[in-house]
């Protein structure tokens, strides 16, 4: 029974669900309010599938759960459910998706380490407090664990790849998780999505990472990573994101890794990475959107080294020690949304050179932030500049 997204009010009309042959009930994207019944399961023995997301419910969840022997697909997310969730959820063993994202809830129970056929599960954006919880690695099934923005804590247990042998995307970013990456986490070859941003992680990237070779994307960023990047990154011949921005990464970047055909987004913002970027040197970057390296050490003519990324949607490389002159074939990249160069050494040979240079930007009709400061362009910003009709940003 599908009546979701119909802006019902009130609470969860249960007398009107007593039906012991009902296998799927939908009331997601309504204004339900108040607690869940305690006797849901009583009403809906045959249960297989039951979404309540998106709604106004309060309270803990119900701990009554063993009628609901048949439920295979639960979705709790966007409510404002708090406590702890029931041991009792362990007793539903033929679930395969679990989503109880979005809440306030604070205890992960061990005995949900008995659902040994999860595919699923997804407790992000809650409060969830202390160490990654070991009872994770009783369910070898899982595919998806998103433990995202909680406040889990302490070192990663080494296992996981073992333990959980087909997990395919892992997701622990926004906590306060500390010390150093496992190498053996990287023996995951299912991992498509690795997300383990805005912790605490210390110590270098481990070079085990190039075992990675399904993974799609790696997100390491805002963390205290020292040393440098492997170059075994670019083993990863599927990667399309790649982000290490804010840690304390240092030494030459590895040019390996624009040798990465799938590559989509690469942020190196804010590390201390050096290198020259060549402008003889051909890479595959068509479809490259986003390169984010500000905040470096890099040199080079950058301009020259991207002239083939077709797709490039976000460029910045602010604050560096790029040269090389602006000219019109900036135009070429038609997809451009933001486009930053402040502080680096970028030259036009004169007036007429800038105002090509300007003239090519409105070719980019999605521009709508240039940045241009402290560079050597000694010359009055011409007229052209006027036909970049979206620009809203200009420094």
């Amino acid at each position: 029974m599908d009546i979701g997204t119909n802006a019902l009010t009130g609470s969860i009309p249960l007398a009107n669900f007593n039906m012991s042959s009902l296998k799927y009930l939908d009331l997601f994207d309504n204004k339900l309010s108040g607690s869940i019944p305690d006797n849901i399961c009583d009403n809906l023995p045959a249960l297989e599938g039951l979404s309540l997301a998106r709604n106004q419910l309060t309270g803990t969840i119900p701990s009554r759960w063993l009628h609901c022997k048949e439920l295979q697909i639960l979705y709790f997310f966007s409510n404002q459910f708090t406590g702890s969730i029931p041991v009792s959820i362990g007793n539903l063993t033929k679930l395969k998706l679990l989503d109880l994202a979005e809440n306030k809830l604070k205890d992960f129970p061990k005995e949900i380490g008995n659902l040994k056929e999860l595919e699923e599960l997804w407790v992000e954006t809650n409060a969830l407090r202390g160490p990654f919880p070991l009872c994770i690695f009783n369910m070898s099934a899982l595919r998806s664990l998103d433990f995202s923005e909680n406040k889990l804590s302490g070192s990663l247990p080494d296992n996981i790849c073992h333990n959980l042998p087909n997990i395919q995307e892992l997701l622990l970013f926004y906590n306060q998780f500390d010390g150093p990456i496992p190498s053996r986490w990287f023996q995951c070859k299912h991992l498509r999505t690795l997300s383990l941003a805005h912790n605490n992680f210390t110590v270098e990237v481990p070079t085990s990472i190039g075992n990675l070779t399904n993974l799609k994307k790696l997100d390491l960023g805002f963390n205290n990573l020292t040393g440098m990047i492997p170059k075994e990154i670019s083993h990863l011949s599927n990667l399309e994101v790649l982000s290490l921005q804010v840690n304390n990464l240092n030494g030459q970047i590895p040019f390996e890794i624009f040798n990465i055909s799938t590559i989509k987004e690469i942020g190196l913002t804010e590390n201390q990475l050096f290198g020259h970027f060549p402008s003889t040197r051909s890479f595959p970057l068509q479809n490259l959107a986003e390169l984010v390296i500000g905040l470096n050490s890099f040199s080079g003519s950058i301009l020259s080294f991207i002239s083939n990324a077709s797709q490039l949607e976000r460029l910045d490389v602010g604050y560096n020690s790029f040269s090389g002159s602006l000219t019109e074939t900036v135009g070429s990249f038609r997809k451009l949304h933001t486009l930053s160069l402040a502080f680096n050494n970028f030259s036009t040979a004169d007036s007429l050179a800038l105002n090509k240079f300007f003239t090519s930007l409105a070719n980019c009709k999605d521009l709508e932030r240039l940045d241009l400061t402290n560079n050597r362009l000694n010359s009055i910003l011409p007229n052209s500049i006027g036909n970049i009709s979206s620009l809203q940003i200009l420094q």
